[in-house]
Protein backbone atom coordinates (compact mmCIF):
# COMPACT_ATOMS: atom_id res chain seq x y z
CA UNK A 1 0.00 0.00 0.00
CA UNK A 2 1.16 3.53 -0.77
CA UNK A 3 1.31 4.70 2.85
CA UNK A 4 3.37 1.72 4.01
CA UNK A 5 0.60 -0.27 5.71
CA UNK A 6 1.04 -3.88 4.63
CA UNK A 7 -1.67 -6.41 3.88
CA UNK A 8 -0.86 -8.46 7.04
CA UNK A 9 -1.31 -5.32 9.17
CA UNK A 10 -4.66 -4.60 7.49
CA UNK A 11 -5.65 -8.19 8.27
CA UNK A 12 -4.73 -7.64 11.92
CA UNK A 13 -6.98 -4.59 12.05
CA UNK A 14 -9.78 -6.65 10.52
CA UNK A 15 -9.40 -9.05 13.46
CA UNK A 16 -9.26 -6.20 16.00
CA UNK A 17 -12.48 -4.75 14.58
CA UNK A 18 -14.35 -7.83 15.80
CA UNK A 19 -13.29 -7.37 19.44
CA UNK A 20 -15.73 -6.00 22.03
CA UNK A 21 -15.86 -2.23 22.37
CA UNK A 22 -14.08 -1.12 25.56
CA UNK A 23 -11.95 1.57 27.19
CA UNK A 24 -8.35 1.72 26.01
CA UNK A 25 -5.33 4.02 26.16
CA UNK A 26 -6.28 5.81 22.94
CA UNK A 27 -9.76 6.61 24.19
CA UNK A 28 -8.25 7.86 27.46
CA UNK A 29 -6.83 10.86 25.57
CA UNK A 30 -9.83 11.57 23.39
CA UNK A 31 -10.81 14.57 25.51
CA UNK A 32 -7.39 16.13 24.91
CA UNK A 33 -7.83 15.71 21.15
CA UNK A 34 -11.31 17.22 21.15
CA UNK A 35 -10.18 20.18 23.26
CA UNK A 36 -7.54 21.01 20.66
CA UNK A 37 -9.98 20.54 17.78
CA UNK A 38 -12.76 22.74 19.15
CA UNK A 39 -15.52 23.37 16.62
CA UNK A 40 -14.66 23.08 12.96
CA UNK A 41 -16.34 22.90 9.58
CA UNK A 42 -14.71 19.96 7.78
CA UNK A 43 -12.88 17.24 9.73
CA UNK A 44 -10.88 14.21 8.57
CA UNK A 45 -9.84 11.25 10.73
CA UNK A 46 -7.09 9.06 9.28
CA UNK A 47 -7.10 5.46 10.49
CA UNK A 48 -10.59 5.95 11.90
CA UNK A 49 -11.00 2.37 13.11
CA UNK A 50 -14.51 1.61 14.38
CA UNK A 51 -15.39 5.31 14.39
CA UNK A 52 -15.16 6.24 18.07
CA UNK A 53 -13.42 9.57 17.42
CA UNK A 54 -15.41 10.37 14.28
CA UNK A 55 -18.60 10.07 16.34
CA UNK A 56 -17.33 12.73 18.73
CA UNK A 57 -16.08 14.92 15.88
CA UNK A 58 -19.52 14.77 14.27
CA UNK A 59 -20.92 16.60 17.31
CA UNK A 60 -18.47 19.46 16.79
CA UNK A 61 -17.91 19.64 13.04
CA UNK A 62 -20.15 20.31 10.07
CA UNK A 63 -18.90 17.29 8.16
CA UNK A 64 -16.57 14.41 8.98
CA UNK A 65 -14.69 11.93 6.81
CA UNK A 66 -13.16 8.79 8.29
CA UNK A 67 -10.58 6.81 6.28
CA UNK A 68 -9.30 3.33 7.12
CA UNK A 69 -7.54 0.61 5.16
CA UNK A 70 -9.35 -2.18 7.03
CA UNK A 71 -12.66 -3.23 5.43
CA UNK A 72 -13.89 -4.64 8.74
CA UNK A 73 -13.08 -1.44 10.62
CA UNK A 74 -14.96 0.67 8.07
CA UNK A 75 -17.94 -1.70 8.11
CA UNK A 76 -18.08 -1.58 11.90
CA UNK A 77 -17.78 2.23 11.91
CA UNK A 78 -20.66 2.56 9.46
CA UNK A 79 -22.80 0.22 11.55
CA UNK A 80 -22.10 1.99 14.83
CA UNK A 81 -22.51 5.53 13.49
CA UNK A 82 -25.28 5.16 10.96
CA UNK A 83 -27.23 8.38 10.38
CA UNK A 84 -24.53 10.80 11.54
CA UNK A 85 -22.82 13.40 9.34
CA UNK A 86 -19.87 11.09 8.66
CA UNK A 87 -18.61 9.68 5.37
CA UNK A 88 -16.45 6.57 5.75
CA UNK A 89 -13.90 5.69 3.08
CA UNK A 90 -12.18 2.33 2.82
CA UNK A 91 -8.70 2.77 1.42
CA UNK A 92 -5.18 4.08 1.64
CA UNK A 93 -4.75 7.33 3.61
CA UNK A 94 -1.95 8.69 1.42
CA UNK A 95 -3.91 8.00 -1.76
CA UNK A 96 -7.00 9.65 -0.28
CA UNK A 97 -5.08 12.84 0.53
CA UNK A 98 -3.89 13.27 -3.06
CA UNK A 99 -5.53 16.34 -4.60
CA UNK A 100 -7.10 17.45 -1.30
CA UNK A 101 -5.10 20.68 -0.80
CA UNK A 102 -6.85 23.04 1.63
CA UNK A 103 -9.86 20.74 1.97
CA UNK A 104 -10.02 20.30 5.77
CA UNK A 105 -9.76 22.60 8.75
CA UNK A 106 -9.21 19.65 11.09
CA UNK A 107 -7.25 16.41 10.60
CA UNK A 108 -6.87 13.83 13.35
CA UNK A 109 -5.21 10.45 13.59
CA UNK A 110 -5.04 8.01 16.50
CA UNK A 111 -2.52 5.13 16.69
CA UNK A 112 -2.21 4.91 12.92
CA UNK A 113 0.74 7.06 11.83
CA UNK A 114 3.35 4.55 13.00
CA UNK A 115 2.00 2.12 10.39
CA UNK A 116 2.59 4.66 7.62
CA UNK A 117 5.35 6.72 6.06
CA UNK A 118 5.17 9.41 8.76
CA UNK A 119 7.21 12.01 6.88
CA UNK A 120 5.01 11.72 3.81
CA UNK A 121 1.79 11.70 5.85
CA UNK A 122 2.74 14.81 7.82
CA UNK A 123 3.54 16.66 4.61
CA UNK A 124 0.30 15.56 2.97
CA UNK A 125 -1.73 16.54 6.03
CA UNK A 126 -0.10 19.98 6.07
CA UNK A 127 -1.07 20.45 2.43
CA UNK A 128 -4.63 19.18 3.00
CA UNK A 129 -5.24 21.65 5.85
CA UNK A 130 -6.94 24.94 5.12
CA UNK A 131 -5.31 28.09 6.58
CA UNK A 132 -5.98 28.09 10.32
CA UNK A 133 -6.66 24.36 10.28
CA UNK A 134 -5.29 22.01 12.91
CA UNK A 135 -3.60 18.61 12.78
CA UNK A 136 -3.75 16.46 15.93
CA UNK A 137 -1.96 13.10 16.09
CA UNK A 138 -2.06 10.69 19.02
CA UNK A 139 0.28 7.74 18.64
CA UNK A 140 2.75 5.45 20.37
CA UNK A 141 6.46 6.05 20.88
CA UNK A 142 9.54 4.07 21.90
CA UNK A 143 11.17 4.90 25.22
CA UNK A 144 14.55 6.51 24.69
CA UNK A 145 15.34 8.50 27.82
CA UNK A 146 15.39 7.93 31.57
CA UNK A 147 12.23 10.05 31.84
CA UNK A 148 10.50 7.86 29.28
CA UNK A 149 11.31 4.71 31.24
CA UNK A 150 10.10 6.29 34.48
CA UNK A 151 6.83 7.29 32.81
CA UNK A 152 6.47 3.77 31.40
CA UNK A 153 6.92 2.24 34.85
CA UNK A 154 4.31 4.60 36.29
CA UNK A 155 1.91 3.74 33.47
CA UNK A 156 2.37 0.02 34.07
CA UNK A 157 1.61 0.50 37.78
CA UNK A 158 -1.50 2.62 37.15
CA UNK A 159 -2.86 0.66 34.21
CA UNK A 160 -4.79 -1.98 36.23
CA UNK A 161 -6.51 0.78 38.25
CA UNK A 162 -7.57 2.69 35.15
CA UNK A 163 -8.69 -0.51 33.42
CA UNK A 164 -10.94 -1.31 36.36
CA UNK A 165 -12.33 2.20 36.89
CA UNK A 166 -12.72 3.17 33.23
CA UNK A 167 -13.32 -0.23 31.64
CA UNK A 168 -14.91 -2.12 34.49
CA UNK A 169 -12.44 -4.99 34.41
CA UNK A 170 -8.84 -5.74 35.33
CA UNK A 171 -7.67 -7.52 32.20
CA UNK A 172 -8.44 -8.62 28.67
CA UNK A 173 -9.98 -11.80 27.40
CA UNK A 174 -7.78 -14.45 25.80
CA UNK A 175 -9.08 -13.46 22.37
CA UNK A 176 -8.19 -9.82 22.98
CA UNK A 177 -4.72 -10.65 24.30
CA UNK A 178 -3.94 -12.84 21.31
CA UNK A 179 -5.23 -10.31 18.78
CA UNK A 180 -3.28 -7.43 20.30
CA UNK A 181 -0.13 -9.54 20.70
CA UNK A 182 -0.26 -10.46 17.01
CA UNK A 183 -0.68 -6.80 16.12
CA UNK A 184 2.09 -5.57 18.43
CA UNK A 185 4.59 -8.00 16.92
CA UNK A 186 4.67 -5.91 13.73
CA UNK A 187 4.68 -2.51 15.45
CA UNK A 188 7.70 -0.26 14.97
CA UNK A 189 7.95 3.01 16.92
CA UNK A 190 10.25 6.02 17.00
CA UNK A 191 11.59 7.80 20.07
CA UNK A 192 10.17 11.19 21.06
CA UNK A 193 13.39 12.82 19.90
CA UNK A 194 13.08 11.23 16.48
CA UNK A 195 9.42 12.17 16.26
CA UNK A 196 10.07 15.81 17.21
CA UNK A 197 12.78 16.14 14.58
CA UNK A 198 10.49 14.55 12.00
CA UNK A 199 7.53 16.76 12.90
CA UNK A 200 9.52 20.00 12.92
CA UNK A 201 11.11 19.11 9.61
CA UNK A 202 7.78 18.34 7.96
CA UNK A 203 5.53 20.91 9.65
CA UNK A 204 7.64 23.67 11.16
CA UNK A 205 6.31 25.14 14.39
CA UNK A 206 4.36 22.45 16.28
CA UNK A 207 4.05 20.88 19.73
CA UNK A 208 4.73 17.29 20.74
CA UNK A 209 3.86 16.20 24.27
CA UNK A 210 4.59 12.91 26.02
CA UNK A 211 1.50 11.34 27.60
CA UNK A 212 1.46 8.80 30.41
CA UNK A 213 0.11 5.66 28.74
CA UNK A 214 2.86 5.18 26.15
CA UNK A 215 1.47 7.89 23.87
CA UNK A 216 2.51 11.24 22.44
CA UNK A 217 0.23 14.07 21.32
CA UNK A 218 1.27 16.16 18.32
CA UNK A 219 -0.53 19.41 17.46
CA UNK A 220 0.10 21.69 14.49
CA UNK A 221 -1.94 24.73 13.42
CA UNK A 222 -1.45 25.91 9.86
CA UNK A 223 -0.82 29.67 9.53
Amino acid sequence: MDNGMTEPVVGQFDRLARLPDSWDHNRHYQRDILKLVGRRHAALDLGCGTGELTRQLALRCGSVVGVDASPSMVAEARKRNWGLNIDYVEGDAAAFLEGKAGSFDCITSVAAFHHMDEWRMLGQCKTALAPGGILVVLDLFKAGTFGDYLASAAAAALNPFYSLVKGGRLGQSREEREAWAEHAADDRHKTLGELRALAIGALGDCSLERKLFWRYLLAYEKP
